[in-house]
């Protein structure tokens, strides 16, 4: 059991310009007034024990930089249930609350022989796709953390997902802190 905080990292330059469903002139608009947002993380904080995981924004209140806006200040809770493979989902989307279950999909993850560490951890390499979301995911994950979670909605490793990259940084998932714990209870939704 234990709470790992991530930084979320969004290239937006990169993701706009792979955008083929605006002009050019909204693109080049679009770089322009995210130009400053480019590598600023999101804190999102994970609780997770043996039975599940709590995902959401470290503070929905956080401060915005002067000049800039945020669309996620709102909030998102992700909260898997390991032993009955449900999802709960609460978003906040377009001025209203909505709330989401359903049944625990992880990606078909093809694990690697490559090790790495982070955070003092060993970590092992594994990959997968997502061919609706056209994503190349890659993910390090430690089985010395035994718990199937992960951000977001990335699970169904043999252990604590560390780090994601999707589509060579397009979005990134990073360790900032981790504390593990004898239990944790998980609020709800």
């Amino acid at each position: 059991a234990g709470k790992v905080i991530y930084d979320k990292k969004t290239d937006f330059i990169k993701l706009i310009t792979q955008a083929k469903f605006i002009s050019q002139e909204e693109r080049d608009r679009l770089t322009q007034s995210y130009k400053n947002e480019e590598n600023k993380p999101i804190k999102m904080v994970l609780d997770f024990n043996e039975s599940g995981s709590y995902y959401t924004f470290e503070s929905i209140n956080r401060e915005i930089d002067e000049g800039s806006f945020s669309l996620m200040n709102k909030e998102n809770i992700i909260k898997y249930d390991f032993e009955n493979k449900t999802l709960q989902q609460s978003i906040y989307f377009l001025g209203k609350n909505y709330s989401v279950s359903d049944t625990l999909k992880p990606h078909n993850w093809k694990v690697l022989n490559e090790l790495r560490e982070i955070s003092g951890y060993l970590c092992m390499k594994a990959t997968a796709e997502d061919s609706l979301k056209n994503e190349k995911i890659t993910a390090w994950f430690s089985t010395d953390i035994g718990v199937s979670a992960g951000p977001d909605k990335f699970v169904g490793l043999p252990g604590l997902i560390l780090e994601i990259d999707i589509n060579d940084g397009l979005v990134n998932y990073s360790i900032n802190n981790i504390k593990l714990a004898e239990t944790v209870a998980l609020p709800n939704i």
